[in-house]
């Protein structure tokens, strides 16, 4: 099952911009929490994506990226 997590530790450290604010529109964007920015963050400090359509590396790269998501998808 899934470890005990205490939800006001979990508030405070991964949304910690809501500052007591009740966020409901979880419908139309849910929340990000603060450690998929960082992992987005240095990912993209990392590597060099390009434009998937066109030619190079850094195209090659994102459109690796691309068919890797879509694989775990379907």
């Amino acid at each position: 099952m899934f470890p005990k997590v205490d939800e006001s530790e979990l508030i405070k450290n991964e949304f910690s911009r809501l500052k007591g604010i009740c966020y409901l529109d979880h419908a139309g964007s849910a929340l990000y929490a603060d450690s998929q920015i960082d992992n987005v963050m240095k990912d993209l400090k990392m590597h060099l994506y390009g434009n998937p359509h066109s030619t190079g590396d850094p195209s090659a790269t994102c459109e690796k990226l691309i068919n890797n998501v879509r694989f775990k998808i379907i």
